[in-house]
């Protein structure tokens, strides 16, 4: 994965769907989760699963699932062709013993939001099933109660791609919300490089 420079969030409604091919990405991770409403999370996995179903990826492809209801959807997406998930509020590989029926050899995106996931980054990065990690800043920063920048976040950040590093995994930051203001969003792209 470390040629994967750029990951589009596509959220799974039917709009974005239909233009997400014609993104300029290096990978798409269609999301089920935070960009999705609790009441309209059965429509989106339908949505998504239609538009697998046409397999019409020409990117690199990844699932963000909800942990809340990873049984349903790692099933139901299980028969379609598509690169991997992201997996959020990752703390233990024990995950990925517990569903290997689903998510048999498909990448793994690893999203460290909790504090425990940070401590537990090691572990994390260290098994063979994880091919990634990114850095879920927002709720990392609500969970410990602190700022959201690059000051308040060097320790998480400098922790997670050290021990990444050691072990020969990609890591990638929080993505940017920024993107109406470009200047911004170049200042915070560089903090990440």
């Amino acid at each position: 994965m470390d040629q994967i420079k750029s990951l589009l969030f596509v959220p799974a409604t039917e709009k974005f769907l239909a233009k997400s091919n014609g993104m300029n990405a290096d990978a798409v991770i269609y999301d089920l989760e935070d960009s999705i409403a609790e009441d309209n999370k059965e429509q989106a996995l339908q949505l998504l699963e239609n538009f697998l179903a046409k397999d019409q990826q020409r990117v690199r492809t990844y699932v963000r699932i909800n942990r809340h209801r990873e049984n349903i959807e790692l099933a139901r997406l299980d028969k379609y062709k598509f690169d991997g998930y992201m997996i959020p509020k990752y703390e233990s590989a024990a995950f990925v013993d517990q569903n290997r029926m689903y998510i048999k050899n498909r990448d793994i995106i690893a999203l460290i939001e909790t504090p425990m996931g940070l401590v537990k980054i090691e572990d994390i990065v260290s098994s063979p099933a994880i091919t990634a990690v990114a850095f879920g800043a927002e709720d990392f920063t609500c969970t410990v109660n602190m700022q959201n920048d690059a000051t308040t976040l060097s320790y998480a950040k400098s922790r997670m791609v050290t021990y990444a590093a050691a072990y020969q995994k990609a890591a990638y930051d929080t993505p940017s919300f920024n993107y109406k203001d470009l200047q911004a969003f170049q200042a915070e792209v560089e903090v990440s490089r």
